[in-house]
């Protein structure tokens, strides 16, 4: 269970659609960040998702906070003849000791 508070930055960055930075909830978040010990980025497996995750790291990768992601991959019961190469390189990566 979660027992941390959200942040919504409404939206991605999307530059083919012409969404920056600017048109997100960040200056918002750049005040709560001096009250919190660690940011979870929770954005989707796409490459705005990616792009977003990447530009918050950047950003806030200075302050006092640790800044980790959600992990990605196989999902529970999905057959592994149909996961593409991105999600098998992912579940890889983001591996843990059984």
């Amino acid at each position: 269970t979660y027992h941390g508070v959200y942040h919504v930055l409404g939206g991605l960055v999307d530059f083919s659609r012409g969404v920056t930075d600017k048109d997100l909830n960040i200056d918002t978040l750049d005040k709560r960040m001096k009250s919190i010990k660690e940011m979870i980025i929770a954005t989707n497996g796409t490459v705005e998702g990616e792009m977003t995750a990447k530009y918050l790291k950047t950003l806030f990768n200075d302050q006092q906070v640790s800044i980790t992601r959600l992990a990605s991959g196989l999902p529970v019961g999905a057959e592994l003849k149909y996961a593409d190469e991105l999600t098998l390189s992912k579940a890889v990566e983001n591996r843990q000791k059984y």
